[in-house]
């Protein structure tokens, strides 16, 4: 299998989470703004009070990372950060960029090679391939149908509260209806996220006690226990939404808290389905999609043929020295 990594979605997350930390930085200082947008590769934030300008632009300047390297005797920025016409605009450099997609493919390797792990393949061989390609060769493995559903999914799982709207209803700022990931049915979920599926410590293939379906149980590190448990003890009676890549998996209502720091997955899975999704969240979601560009399959015919081929050639070789 030859992998690509989408480089669209990772300027777009370095985008979103650029806003994000610019208005989190703003906020912090008691700087108001009248808003904080996207427009193209830039974040635009306009300050409410002019004479905060200077002060907001010396505070997102800070959000600039040098990378790797001197350029001309200066370090490069992964961000540039300028002022004009009353607004502060935070550009993606073309270098940055780039070391975030470096930064994207040497992890995705990484969490490739886990994924592989889980479907027990011997000697597989997993190499960069150029600036945003992998490459996936696995010795003796019969259907790689799973494997594909493994290495093409991104894995990124976030929880969310459910939002009080009917079906009908308009969304208000900062809800989005989302799809169920088995049925046609939709939900209308909060956009920000309560809890991030980073901090999952495992995940394993289970069976309800109760009614004997398939489950997938989880269980969260200290600080995503201790935040789970404030969660879902502020929200008793609520529906809670575990979304995978942008569908939910299910969204249970929060019966009473939860404060062991585990949990479960449940709705219309079958066995195999929870074997892949509890090896996804094992493994660790990846920074961008991989998309499957090329696929080649030697089968034992073609093997065999080759064998045959060396065999004949090597007669042959054999008969002329002899000769």
């Amino acid at each position: 299998l030859v992998l690509e990594v989408d480089s669209a979605a990772v300027k777009k997350d370095r985008l979103h989470a650029l806003l994000e930390n610019a208005r989190d930085a703003l906020r912090k200082e008691r700087i108001a703004t009248k808003s904080v947008r996207m427009v193209g590769d830039s974040v635009v934030v306009i300050v409410r009070d002019d004479t905060q300008q200077q002060k907001a632009l010396e505070i997102l300047q800070g959000l600039s990372q040098p990378i790797g390297g001197l350029a001309f005797g200066a370090a490069r920025a992964d961000v540039d950060v300028a002022a004009a016409d009353g607004q502060i605009r935070l550009t993606l450099t073309e270098a940055g960029l780039q070391s975030r997609l470096d930064s994207a493919l040497q992890q995705s390797l990484e969490i490739v090679r886990q994924r592989v792990d889980q479907v027990g393949v011997a000697e597989p061989t997993i190499q960069r391939v150029g600036a945003d390609r992998l490459l996936v060769q696995l010795p003796g493995l019969q259907d790689p149908t799973r494997l594909r559903e493994l290495l093409g999914s991104t894995a990124k799982m976030t929880f969310h509260m459910v939002a009080d709207v009917g079906a009908n209803d308009p969304l208000p700022p900062g809800v989005s209806r989302l799809k169920d990931a088995k049925t046609e049915a939709t939900y209308a979920v909060e956009d920000r996220v309560a809890l991030d599926g980073e901090r999952l410590t495992d995940a394993r293939a289970s069976f309800d006690q109760r009614s004997q379906e398939p489950t997938v149980n989880f269980k969260f590190d200290s600080v995503g226990a201790r935040q789970f448990a404030e969660i879902t003890s502020a929200n008793v009676g609520r529906p809670f939404a575990i979304v995978l890549d942008g569908k939910v998996l299910s969204a249970p209502v929060i019966r009473e808290p939860i404060v062991g720091g585990s949990g479960q997955i449940s709705g219309n899975f079958n066995v195999q389905d929870t074997v892949v999704l509890s090896a996804l969240l094992r493994a660790g979601a990846l920074p961008a999609p991989l998309t499957v560009i090329e696929e080649r399959t030697v089968g034992p015919d073609l093997g065999a043929d080759v064998i045959k081929m060396g065999v004949y050639t090597g007669i042959a070789g054999f008969l002329l020295v002899v000769g």
